[in-house]
């Protein structure tokens, strides 16, 4: 009998518009954006909620929420998958911030433990900029008891280079116990083509909104109608290129 080769099995499509919600399988919601609703959609379907860090903090510099107010959007949501409040470590956001990568880490670590007090299943994200950056801070989740069933590679999406992300992605796997599922934030499809599939076990990305929210023929607003076909060309071919869920537990 062959042995299945554990690879990415879950796409998590981002998503801020009800009518989307509704045609796709699994949905990976901002805080930033969902702060402002007063109740959460009326939608069967998987969701993962995240805070938006990126967005946030390269416009204010800082959360402008604390955790406890987090963790109320998260009881509100009652998400399946809910991520820390993260410092990612691009170099504009740090600049923006005015922090390290060192003091990013910590805010983060500090962030997920202040949740989790608070009585929110949050899951740790791994910070960093170079490989040596992700490693430390793997050691500092070990040390504080922070590694937590999936974890969050982060300041991932925006890099120009598909091997620099597979480096990381890899020297993390490697160090990381086979029971963390890994989870990459705003992957671009070309990685999925690389031997960093078989490290990840989930990913996420808005890219599907591109092709649907596009202008044609000058159009700013198609309907519904117009724009169905379009996202659901998108997730046949996200789903096809998925594994399917391991019998065997490579990823239990």
């Amino acid at each position: 009998m062959t042995v299945p080769t554990p690879c990415v099995q879950e796409f998590w499509y981002g998503c801020a518009e009800r009518w989307s919600a509704r045609m796709l399988p699994r949905i990976m919601v901002s805080y930033n954006t969902i702060r402002r609703w007063r109740k959460p959609w009326d939608a069967s379907v998987r969701t993962m909620e995240d805070s938006g860090a990126y967005e946030v903090i390269l416009t204010h510099g800082r959360y402008p929420w604390s955790p406890a107010e987090y963790a109320c959007g998260i009881a509100l949501w009652q998400p399946e998958v809910a991520w820390t409040m993260d410092y990612p470590c691009e170099p504009s956001v740090r600049a923006k911030g005015g922090y390290t990568c060192v003091e990013a880490q910590a805010k983060t670590n500090d962030n997920t433990r202040a949740l989790r007090d608070l009585g929110a299943d949050v899951q740790s994200v791994v910070q960093g900029w170079e490989v040596e950056d992700y490693l430390t801070n793997l050691d500092l989740l070990r040390g504080d008891g922070l590694l937590t069933p999936r974890l969050g590679i982060g300041s991932i999406c925006r890099r120009g280079r598909t091997r620099e992300i597979v480096r990381i992605v890899r020297a993390i796997r490697a160090n990381t116990p086979s029971w963390v599922k890994l989870h990459g934030f705003g992957v671009k499809t070309a990685v999925l083509g690389t031997e960093a599939k078989f490290d990840l076990f989930s990913v996420d990305s808005s890219s599907w909104r591109f092709p649907v929210f596009k202008h044609y023929d000058g159009v700013k607003h198609r309907p519904i109608e117009f724009k169905a076909p379009i996202l659901r060309a998108y997730v046949d071919r996200m789903e096809g290129m998925l594994c399917p869920p391991d019998p065997l537990g490579a990823f239990a």
